[in-house]
C-alpha cells in the first residue's frame, strides 16, 4: 500500500492496514511506500521504498529497493541517492543506510541519470533533515571527466557542496580521453558544485604525466566540468624529460589549464624558484614572480617563455662530470628578466633583462679570474645545453679580482691583487662552446681602464679571457704613476702588467728619484720617447721601442731602430742607426749671478781620469778661466750600436762610430762616452774612440786632422790624446806632427809629442794665425 504525507496541513490519509502475514514486532508493512516533504510549497525531497516495514517499538520504517531524490532549488534537476536497504526515523526525519549506496548528482528532473554525471558510490550513510548525506565508509565516485576514492564524505543537497574527509584520490581527465589524466591527491576535499571548485587541504599532490607538484592547500576552479585553474600555496613540483629536469616551487602557485588538462600558464609567486638542470648545467631563477607560458602538444606540454620579476636571479652553475674541468658560474640579477626556450621547450634561447642588471662570472676554481659585469639591460644568447653563447650590454662597467701570484721567497702570502675595473658605452661578450667559460669581451665607445694605480682609455677594448689580455685601440692611452703611454694600438697584460703599443707610439717617464743622474738619466725631467712600437715589461721596468725611435729628455735624445731600457739596472741599449744628442748647459743656465743657478762643481770632484789629463797641462793651462758659453753646445754620436750603463755613466758605440761638437767631428770603430752629473756644465767628460780613429777640427779657415788606433777627448780640458797605429796631426797651415802619442789642447794649441825614442817628452806649439783686417 502506497503512503503519502504532507507537512503543513496538507492531506494526511492513514496506512491501510496490510492483508498479509507480518514478521514479528512490525506494527506496519505494505509495498509501493513514498513519502513527501515540502517547505514552503516546494519539494524538499522525495522517498520511495519497494517494501517497509514499521518497527512497533521505535516506530522507524525498515525499508526496501530505496529510492531517495532531493531536488535542487531551480527544480529542474534532483539528486539520486538508491540503496538495497535504509531505516527511515520519522520522527527524527533521518535515513540510515548500512550498505551500499550510490549518488547520482544534478540529474534533470524527468529524465534517467546519464554518463556525464557525478555517481557516488559508498556505505553507512545518513540522510539528515537538514538535506545532509553523511558517511565515515571508504567512498568512490565517477563522473564524465574522472573519477576518485577517499574515506569519510558528506554532501549537502542544499548547498550541494562534497566533503571527502581523508584519503582524497582523483584522477581528472581533459577533454581529450587520450591525453595523460591528472592525478589529485589530498588529506581533505570540499567541492562546491555551485561555484564549481574544489579545495583541497592541508596538503595537495597534483601528478599528470611528467609533471609531479606538492603543495599546501590548493584551490581547483572547474569549468564546464574541467579542471580550468589551479591555486596552491607552499608548492613545490617537477617535471621530468629525457634529458631536462624542470623544479619549481613558490609560497604561491597558480595554474592555468587547456580543455585537455594540460598546462598554459603558470605563475610562482612570492619566493619564487625555477631550476633547470641538463647533463651540463644547472640553472636556476630566483625572484618575487615567475610568470611561466607553456605551448600544448598533442599530449605535452613544453615551457616557451618565463618572465621573471622582482629582485630576480639567475645561476647557471656546471654539473660535475668526469674529466671535464668545472666551467665558471654564472649569475645574472636584475629585477625583471624574461628567459625564451628554445623549440622543444629543454633548453633556453635567450634571456632578456628589462632593467638594470649585474653579470657575476664566479671561478670554480683557484686559477680563475672572478669577474662582475654591470649594465642598463642585458641580451644573452644560450647555445647548445643550456650553455651561455653570448651577451651583450649598454653603460656597462666590469670588476675583476685576478688571483694572486705565486708567493715570492719569504713571503708567506702573495699580496691581492688590485681589482681591475673597465666602463663603456657597449659590452659585448663571449664563451668558448667547449668549456664554457667566458672567451672574449669586447667593449667600445669611452673605454675606461683602472687597475691600483694603473689606468687605461680608448675607444674600443678587447680581452682574450684565455690569455688574459685587453688590446686597445682608437686613441689608446696607458698611465701610472711611472708615466704614460699614448698609441694607435695598445694590448695589455692583466696577469703580468706587461703591455704592447703600436702606431703613433708616445710615452712619457716620470724620473725615478733616485741616485745620481747624468745627462742620459735625469732625475729632474721625464724621458720622454716616440717610435712605432713600444714593449713594457716587469712593471714597466724593462722598455723596447722600435720603428724609429727617439727617446729624450729635454734636449739630449737618442733616436734608433730599436730602443731596449732596462730601469731595473740602469742599462739603455740601441740598434740601428743610432743618433744620439747631449746638451751641454748654456750661459744663461750657468751664469754665476744667477741665485737659482746650481752651484758650481768643484774641480776636485772630477773623475780620476780627468785629474790625470790635467796634470798634463801646463799651469797657464789648468789656470786659465773657463770660456763662456752664450749659447748651447750638443755632443752627437752616431753608431749602429750603443750601450749605456747608469753605473759608471758609460755610453758604448760600436759598428763605425762618428762623434761631432762644434767644430770637432770624431770617428772609430768604437766608442766609450762617459758622462758627467746632469747638474755639470757638459753633458760629455771624456770620449775614448778605438779602431781607425779619425779626428777633425774645423775653426774658421783651418782644418786640424788627428788619426790614430786610439783616442781620448775630455772636454773639462779640451784635450785630446792620440795613440796606437802611427798617431798623425795634420793641421791644414801649419804642416803635420807624428809621434808614438799626440796630445793637443783645443784651447790653446798646445801640443805634446812622445815620440817613443827618448824619455822625455817634446812640445809642439801651433801659433794661431792673426785674424786679417
Amino acid at each position: 500500500m502506497a503512503s503519502s504525507y504532507y507537512k503543513g496541513g496538507a492531506r494526511n490519509d492513514q496506512p491501510v492496514k496490510p492483508a498479509v502475514n507480518m514478521r514479528p514486532g512490525t506494527d506496519l508493512q505494505a509495498q509501493k511506500w513514498s513519502i513527501t516533504k515540502t517547505e514552503g510549497g516546494r519539494e524538499k525531497v522525495r522517498i520511495k521504498a519497494q517494501n517497509f516495514r514499521q518497527n512497533k517499538d521505535s516506530g522507524k520504517l525498515d525499508l526496501e529497493g530505496v529510492e531517495l531524490e532531493v531536488p535542487h532549488k531551480t527544480g529542474k534537476q534532483f539528486d539520486r541517492i538508491t540503496t538495497a536497504t535504509a531505516v527511515y526515523d520519522s520522527a527524527a526525519e533521518s535515513l540510515f543506510a548500512d550498505g551500499a549506496v550510490e549518488i547520482i548528482l544534478a540529474v534533470p528532473e524527468g529524465q534517467q541519470p546519464n554518463g556525464h554525471l557525478l555517481h557516488i558510490k559508498t556505505s553507512g550513510v545518513t540522510f539528515l533533515k537538514e538535506g545532509k548525506v553523511v558517511t565515515d565508509k571508504p567512498v568512490e565516485f565517477e563522473f564524465d571527466r574522472g573519477n576518485g576514492k577517499g574515506v569519510g564524505a558528506e554532501y549537502d543537497t542544499e548547498s550541494r557542496e562534497l566533503i571527502l574527509r581523508d584519503q582524497v584520490d582523483i584522477n581528472w581527465l581533459g577533454a581529450n580521453h587520450n591525453a595523460p589524466p591528472m592525478h589529485i591527491q589530498s588529506g581533505y576535499a570540499l567541492y562546491k558544485e555551485r561555484d564549481a571548485v574544489i579545495y583541497l587541504q592541508p596538503w595537495a599532490k597534483l601528478n599528470r604525466d611528467t609533471l609531479a607538484m606538492e603543495a599546501g592547500p590548493a584551490t581547483l576552479k572547474l569549468k564546464q566540468g574541467r579542471i580550468d585553474t589551479v591555486e596552491t600555496t607552499d608548492a613545490k613540483g617537477t617535471k621530468t624529460d629525457p634529458t631536462r629536469k624542470l623544479d619549481y616551487q613558490a609560497k604561491q602557485l597558480n595554474m592555468k589549464l587547456t580543455p585537455k588538462g594540460q598546462v598554459t600558464s603558470m605563475v610562482a609567486e612570492r619566493d619564487a624558484v625555477l631550476v633547470s638542470t641538463s647533463i651540463t648545467t644547472r640553472t636556476q631563477v630566483n625572484s618575487d614572480k615567475i610568470d611561466m607560458a607553456f605551448d600544448p602538444g598533442d599530449k605535452d606540454t613544453t615551457l616557451t617563455k618565463a618572465i621573471a620579476t622582482g629582485h630576480t636571479e639567475v645561476e647557471s652553475k656546471p654539473v660535475p662530470r668526469p674529466k671535464v674541468d668545472l666551467a665558471d658560474t654564472r649569475i645574472l640579477k636584475s629585477d625583471t628578466v624574461e628567459m625564451t626556450m628554445k623549440e622543444g621547450g629543454q633548453d633556453i634561447d635567450n634571456v632578456v633583462t628589462r632593467s638594470a642588471g649585474t653579470f657575476e662570472i664566479v671561478p670554480n676554481r683557484p686559477t680563475q679570474t672572478h669577474r662582475w659585469i654591470t649594465g642598463d639591460q642585458f641580451w644573452i644568447q644560450y647555445g647548445d645545453d643550456n650553455q651561455i653563447q653570448s651577451f651583450k650590454t649598454v653603460n656597462a662597467t666590469t670588476r675583476s679580482l685576478s688571483p694572486p701570484k705565486p708567493a715570492k721567497p719569504g713571503q708567506k702570502k702573495a699580496p691581492d691583487n688590485p681589482p681591475a675595473l673597465t666602463s663603456s658605452k657597449n659590452l659585448k661578450a663571449e664563451f668558448d662552446p667547449k668549456t664554457s667559460n667566458l672567451s672574449r669581451l669586447d667593449q667600445d665607445q669611452d673605454f675606461k681602464y683602472e687597475a691600483g694605480d694603473r689606468k687605461a682609455l680608448s675607444q674600443r677594448a678587447q680581452l682574450d679571457q684565455t690569455k688574459d689580455l685587453i688590446t686597445l685601440t682608437g686613441a689608446a692611452r696607458v698611465w701610472d704613476g711611472t708615466g704614460s703611454t699614448n698609441a694607435d694600438t695598445i694590448v695589455l697584460n692583466q696577469k703580468s702588467g706587461e703591455f704592447q703599443a703600436e702606431g703613433n707610439v708616445n710615452s712619457t717617464r716620470l724620473p725615478d728619484k733616485k741616485g745620481n743622474s747624468s745627462a742620459l738619466s735625469n732625475n729632474d725631467e721625464p724621458t720622454q720617447a716616440k717610435g712605432q712600437k713600444m714593449s713594457s715589461r716587469d712593471n714597466n721596468r724593462q722598455v723596447t721601442y722600435e720603428g724609429n725611435a727617439i727617446a729624450w729628455q729635454g734636449a739630449n735624445r737618442i733616436s734608433a731602430d730599436r730602443i731596449d731600457i732596462d730601469r731595473e739596472n740602469g742599462i739603455l741599449r740601441a740598434t740601428g742607426n743610432v743618433n744620439s744628442q747631449f746638451v751641454d748647459k748654456s750661459e744663461e743656465e750657468t751664469k754665476p749671478d744667477d741665485p737659482k743657478a746650481p752651484a758650481k762643481k768643484d774641480t776636485k770632484k772630477k773623475t780620476a781620469d780627468s785629474k790625470k789629463s790635467k796634470s798634463t797641462s801646463t799651469k797657464k793651462a789648468s789656470d786659465a778661466p773657463p770660456k763662456p758659453r752664450t749659447a748651447s753646445v750638443y755632443t752627437v754620436v752616431k753608431a749602429p750600436e750603443m750601450v749605456y750603463t747608469e753605473d759608471n755613466r758609460l755610453a758604448y758605440y760600436k759598428g763605425g762610430v762618428v762623434l761631432t761638437r762644434p767644430g770637432l767631428t770624431v770617428k772609430g770603430q768604437e766608442l766609450r762616452a762617459f758622462l758627467n752629473d746632469s747638474e755639470d756644465d757638459s753633458s760629455l767628460d771624456r770620449a775614448i774612440t778605438d779602431g781607425g780613429v779619425e779626428i777633425t777640427q774645423v775653426i774658421l779657415k783651418r782644418t786640424r786632422v788627428g788619426t790614430a788606433e786610439h783616442s781620448e777627448y775630455y772636454t773639462a780640458d779640451d784635450k785630446i790624446s792620440l795613440e796606437g797605429g802611427h798617431p798623425k796631426f795634420v793641421d791644414s797651415l801649419k804642416g803635420k806632427t807624428e809621434g808614438r802619442h799626440l796630445v793637443y789642447f783645443t784651447s790653446n794649441e798646445l801640443m805634446i809629442v812622445d815620440d817613443g825614442e827618448s824619455k822625455q817628452r817634446s812640445v809642439s806649439v801651433m801659433i794661431k794665425q792673426p785674424k786679417k783686417q
